[in-house]
């Protein structure tokens, strides 16, 4: 973790611009998992936090970060560049992804279901088929997939998480 934080330290210019990453990074350290009653920002509110189920669950969490269902890519140079590379990645997954046994074979934990309870709240049938976590690429996944990946490093931001996602209708 101190190589990670030194090497975004450096990358950015010092912890001051990036003080709320290297939070998130320490709790992630300490299993610290974020929980807020989110009930009044919903429209119609909901204004109980013990009898509403607004509430978010981030244990994975960063300070003041605006929760918002979806984003404009054009507001981050790292999802633009990602986004242009959209086509490139989707064509790879597809080919790599229609041989699934080789796929089984070669890879590891191919399409594995939630491994924590707060996973499982993603929804039923949630499964990932992970390049990074915790900010350590899978070497074998990753030269499965060596487009998607020279794409997530080539975009500059600083992964913690990067997988595919596929979860049940």
């Amino acid at each position: 973790a101190g190589q990670v934080e030194a090497a975004l330290i450096d990358k950015f210019g010092g912890a001051e611009p990036i003080q709320r990453v290297l939070d998130s990074w320490r709790w992630a350290e300490m299993d610290y998992a974020h929980k807020e009653f989110m009930g009044p920002r919903q429209d119609p509110p909901a204004l109980d936090p013990k009898s509403s189920n607004c509430h978010q669950l981030a244990p994975s969490y960063v300070a003041d970060l605006t929760c918002k269902q979806f984003w404009d890519a054009s507001q981050f140079d790292w999802a633009k560049k990602l986004e242009n590379s959209y086509d490139e990645i989707r064509k790879e997954f597809l080919s790599v992804t229609a041989d699934m046994d080789s796929l089984s074979k070669k890879g590891n934990n191919i399409w594995a279901g939630a491994l924590t309870d707060d996973a499982s709240g993603y929804g039923e049938g949630w499964k990932t088929l992970v390049l990074v976590n915790r900010g350590m690429w899978d070497p074998v996944n990753a030269k499965l997939f060596p487009k998607a990946a020279k794409a997530v490093h080539e975009s500059g931001i600083p992964t913690t998480e990067c997988f595919f996602a596929s979860m049940q209708p």
